[in-house]
């Protein structure tokens, strides 16, 4: 009876065997079909590595995408970071001779000569009489305190009061008494720091300068007042 029942498993697992191959061959003979009903363009291949878990074509190239796109980011903000950086050092400053006493300023210290040694640099100390002014500037001209400094200033009260014929009737002493006033000059921007005594602010093309190296021998770098 045992024999019977080693002999009767013996069979059925052959045949399961036979089952399982014949199924294999019929898939294969399958799929073959379709690979050669498939496209030129080789369609069915991409399907199948995709399924497979291969990456897609298109997934490569949105990687390669990204990281141009990443880079190019990162390029420009470093070009940025350049550029800023070489108008970032504004001036404030002038360069000033150097000085370390009165003496180095002045010899003869009397208007308009009348200079002091402050900060490290000669500074005027403005007129100190109206007969300081007429001396230079004429009879018309007068001593007075403008914006907290003695200057010399022609007084008057309409614009035919003033000597020189570019010049209006609208500025105002600190009394609040009117004197001759021309239009600001314009001031020559620089581009490079050729251009300067000092460097150029590329962020306002003026000149000026931010510490003492950036002036020449024997000058210093005064704080803008």
């Amino acid at each position: 009876m045992s024999g019977q029942t080693v002999v009767s498993v013996d069979i059925d697992m052959r045949s399961i065997l036979f089952g399982v191959l014949m199924g294999l061959f019929s898939v294969v003979g399958c799929g073959g079909k379709e690979r050669q009903s498939s496209p030129a363009g080789g369609g069915g291949m991409a399907g199948e590595l995709s399924a497979a878990g291969a990456p897609p074509t298109g997934g490569t190239a949105g990687t390669l995408s990204t990281a141009g796109a990443a880079g190019a980011l990162e390029a420009a903000g470093t070009s940025g970071a350049s550029a800023g950086s070489a108008g970032a050092a504004q001036n404030t400053g002038s360069c000033e001779p150097y000085c370390a006493t009165k003496a180095d300023c002045c010899s003869d210290c009397s208007y308009p000569n009348n200079l002091d040694c402050q900060d490290r640099h000669c500074v005027s100390l403005g007129c100190t009489a109206d007969a300081d002014c007429a001396q230079t500037n004429g009879p018309k001209s007068m001593c007075r305190s403008v914006l907290g400094f003695p200057r010399c200033v022609e007084p008057c009260l309409m614009d035919t009061d003033c000597s020189n014929p570019k010049a209006f009737c609208s500025a105002a002493d600190d009394d609040g008494d009117k004197f001759c006033g021309a239009l600001p000059g314009l001031i020559k921007p620089c581009f490079e720091n050729a251009d300067c005594v000092g460097i150029c602010d590329l962020s306002t093309h003026q000149c000026g300068c931010s510490a003492d190296g950036q002036c020449p021998s024997g000058s210093i770098c005064a704080p803008l007042e």
